[in-house]
């Protein structure tokens, strides 16, 4: 009879010790919570909560990697390497993201060797991350080895096209060195993936330089010779190559039409708009080489859009982080222009695909 009874009450012991184990949900609201006061500027409580977190759920991938963050931004890269080098030790569940976090903490301890063999470990592993080249590319880009950092870039765009910081580093590179054509191309590519960020805003303010420079300003007047202005001003590039001709003659041949047809005063969205429309008439004429021989996804997506009607819509919103004033005051005449672009766009992104993607060296081996 004792025995029975010892039994029934350890049968109980354990079903009450089940119920206390923290749930999924339990979890996910502590995880939620944790990265909540990171974000908010509370680092030290972030680590507070996600170290008692990880007590309950131990090699924890998502909670450790949060963990390496709140210590990288408390600057204790130290604590953040021991964590994340245990985890890979010990845990399965690792993804290239926890080989970029390691290699980051290696980075900001000064440990750049480390940081680098780290990064390229996480490349055999995972041979498609685009976060991987790119973390690569910046470690290159901050110790002044421009060449290997651009590699870099463009290798992370052709394994991964739609990771979007690859082509902002790309664009941002292209551009210090003077080679506007292939940031401008890169750049628009870049708002197109990643929309409604600081990133896209800066991007945004990259390009609405880009498209100024294309003329030159006397007394608020166009200069006459806007062909010379252009081949010299703005689409020069370092290398005389055959892309580049093209697409510049192309464009010049927009530019012009499209500043003589507005009587533009200034490259505003609709004169932007009209420049893109012109030259994809240009480009995909009937019977055109050029779209097959030289293939853009910014190109063909141009063509969609003034094929459906969107182009106009399309070049205001790539103007609104950098002129919000202009942008506003064409949302507020065209409501429903603007809806409907809206929904448009969420059903047709950009083509940039693993069969479908933009690098400089597609033109230039």
């Amino acid at each position: 009879m004792l025995r029975k009874v010892l039994l029934s009450i350890a049968v109980l012991l354990s079903v009450s010790a089940a119920a206390q184990l923290p749930t999924e949900e339990y979890r996910i609201e502590q995880l939620g919570r944790a990265v909540y006061e990171m974000d908010n500027g509370s680092v030290r409580k972030s680590i507070r909560m996600l170290t008692k977190l990880l007590e309950l759920y131990p090699n924890d991938a998502v909670i450790i990697y949060e963990l390496a963050t709140g210590y990288c931004l408390n600057e204790d890269y130290k604590s953040a390497i021991k964590i994340l080098e245990e985890l890979i030790l010990n845990s399965s569940d690792v993804n290239d993201q926890i080989y970029a976090q390691l290699g980051n903490a290696y980075d900001m301890d000064g440990r750049v060797v480390e940081a680098l063999q780290t990064y390229r470990k996480g490349l055999e592993y995972f041979p498609l991350s685009g976060q991987l080249y790119c973390e690569i590319g910046v470690l290159y880009l901050r110790i002044k080895e421009a060449s290997a950092a651009i590699q870099h870039f463009e290798t992370g765009i052709v394994v991964a096209p739609r990771y979007a910081p690859n082509y902002l580093r790309a664009a941002e590179l292209r551009w210090a060195v003077g080679q506007k054509l292939w940031a401008f191309l890169y750049g628009e590519i870049f708002m197109n993936l990643e929309q409604g960020t600081l990133r896209t805003h800066r991007m945004g303010q990259m390009l609405s330089k880009t498209w100024q420079e294309m003329i030159k300003w006397r007394n608020l007047k166009i200069e006459a010779d806007t062909t010379v202005l252009m081949q010299q001003a703005f689409w020069e590039a370092p290398e005389d190559r055959s892309f580049e001709n093209l697409v510049s003659a192309k464009l010049t041949e927009a530019f012009n039409g499209a500043v003589k047809a507005l009587n533009a005063q200034s490259i505003d969205a609709m004169v932007q708009a009209e420049i893109r429309a012109r030259f994809v008439k240009l480009w995909f004429w009937e019977g055109s080489l050029l779209p097959e021989t030289y293939p853009n996804p910014l190109f063909d997506y141009w063509k969609k859009l003034l094929d459906e009607g969107q182009l106009v819509a399309y070049s205001q919103w790539m103007t609104m982080g950098y002129d919000p004033d202009a942008f506003e005051d064409w949302q507020d005449k065209h409501p429903v222009e603007w809806g409907v672009f809206v929904k448009w766009m969420e059903d047709n992104p950009i083509g940039v695909n693993e069969a479908n993607f933009f690098v400089r060296k597609q033109y230039n081996n």
